[in-house]
Order: C-alpha cells, then structure tokens, then sequence
C-alpha cells in the first residue's frame, strides 16, 4: 500500500487499488517485494516480520496521514537532522526508533517550521477522533501490530469527518465538527479568518464515539451509512428539505422503503412513510429502524 497503487476519483470519491501484481496471501512474500520505503511497518525495515494483514494496517494509516496532513508521520526533526538519507539512515528513522511526530508523551521528532509545515498546519485542522487513530496507529501500533488501528475503525472515523462538514459563515470555509469541542468551541481553521464558527441545528445518530453530528441545511443528505452502519456514503436515504409554504419550516424527508418513527417530547409517536417529511424541532427524535437521531 503507498502511492503507487492507491488511486481515487476526487469528485466521486471512489477508490481503486491498483497495480497488485505483489499481492500474497496473508503472512507470505512473493519475488522477495516486502513493501515501498517509507511506508513499510517497522518490524518489517527490520527483518523481523513478513507482510501481514498487520503491517497492512500500518501503510493504510501512512497513506491516509499523507492524504490527510501532506505529510509523512515519521518524518519531523529527527529526520531533518539527517545528511544522507541512506540505507542506515532509513533503518533507524522507519525501523529501529520510529517516532511519531505527534506523540503526546515524546516530543523529540515533532515537526521543524519551515522543513515540515504541512505537518504544523494540517494537523489541527482535524477533529480529536481522527487524531487518536492517528496517535494509536503510530505510538502503540509501532510495537504492537495486533492492535493497529483496523480498515473498519477508519472507514467509521472517516464517515463520520465526511457527515461533520460545517461551513464558516464569515470566509466561507469548510470546517469539521468535533465532539469534544461542541457547538461552542469551534475556531475556522483559515489563518486569514480564525472567526468562531457559529453552529445551527443538527440532526444527531448514534451515541458515544460512533455519534453522528450533520448539520442542518437545506440540501443535506442523509446516507445509507447514517442509519445502516454499512459505509455506503453513496446512497441518500434522507433529505433536508424547507416548507415551500413556510421557510421558517424544515424538515427530513424519508427516502427509504421502510417506515420511520417520529418520537415526540411527550411521549407520542407518529409513522413517517417513505416519501414523507418528519418537522424538524429540537427535543424530537426519529427512530430510523436501527439507531435512532435527534434533532439539537
């Protein structure tokens, strides 16, 4: 898994992996390929392992940090203290001592300004969630393969930054919600604006770390994932729509083939057919069969 065999249509979203002529069964090497520099898992830089769903796992998380912070996870002071990147040099920064360049407990190989910006200015960019599978993968994952970060955790992690998109209402800039931040807390990352982000309603799925947050806005859909738990960022089960007789009136419409239960503050339910739209208003909730959203 690195650069050369991951590719992905940047409108549609679609990803295609390519180029898999070195691919073997789990725990075997074909031809002698164990992997691409750099995005290699360190048991592997040092002789100590063959390829495996594990060290899988590891590029997985190299090649969404570049995707994510255009930049390597590796590769901070320590790296730029280095004059030859050579095999030795290799060995020791991706093998034998990897640090991650935001480890909370070791700040030795954090990123250098004006070497590694992407890295400086990315980062916060991102909700906390996505920066715990990124510190998981490369602080414990380094040294224990079996509990790197898994393929299911990102594809969750991932929807969940895909559903959050909040726009600034001064610059215009799209922003992610974060949980731990809350309607209150949250700066527009554009150095040229850094306003507080004034965040509307939402319509809220799921409970703990696997909560939803999507804002309300007219056009917004509600995808399979939401209420399926299934990935499919693709298909629309619901939609944001506006009264075309009262604007101060939105809804959600049920796109589904199944019924939808909308639950009342005081207890009372009504059934929501498919094709239909559930009002919107706070202390309501909508029971979608298999996880239930509320409206804050």
């Amino acid at each position: 898994m690195s650069f050369g065999n991951a590719f992905f249509d940047p409108v549609t979203g679609d990803v295609k992996i390519c180029d898999n002529d070195n691919v073997t069964p789990n725990g075997t090497v074909a031809g002698g390929v164990k992997g691409t520099p750099r995005f290699m898992a360190p048991e592997i830089v040092r002789g100590q392992a063959q390829p495996s769903r594990n060290t899988d796992r590891f590029s997985l998380a190299v090649l969404l940090f570049y995707m994510l912070m255009i930049s390597h996870p590796l590769e901070g002071a320590e790296e730029a203290k280095i004059k030859c990147m050579d095999l030795p040099a290799m060995r020791k920064l991706y093998g034998d001592n990897p640090i991650f360049i935001w480890d909370p407990k070791n700040k030795k190989n954090r990123p250098v300004k004006g070497y590694h910006d992407n890295a400086l200015v990315y980062w916060d960019i991102y909700p906390q969630y996505i920066k715990d599978l990124f510190i998981e993968s490369f602080t414990t994952g380094l040294n224990q393969p079996a509990k790197r970060v898994t393929e299911n955790q990102w594809l969750e992690a991932l929807a969940k930054l895909a559903s959050g998109i909040i726009v600034c209402q001064s610059c215009g800039a799209k922003n992610f919600y974060d949980d731990e931040k809350g309607k209150a807390g949250h700066l527009c990352w554009n150095p040229k604006c850094r306003d507080v982000i004034t965040i509307g309603s939402q319509i809220v799925i799921g409970e703990g770390k696997k909560q939803i947050h999507i804002p309300i806005v007219a056009g917004a859909k509600l995808y399979s994932h939401h209420i399926r738990g299934d990935y499919d960022m693709q298909t629309p089960v619901g939609e944001i729509i506006v009264n075309p007789k009262d604007a101060t009136k939105w809804g959600v419409r049920n796109l589904t083939d199944e019924n939808w239960t909308y639950l009342k503050e005081d207890g009372s339910q009504l059934i929501v057919p498919s094709g239909k739209a559930a009002t919107i208003a706070k202390n309501v909730s909508l029971d979608f069969g298999t996880v239930t959203g509320r409206f804050e």
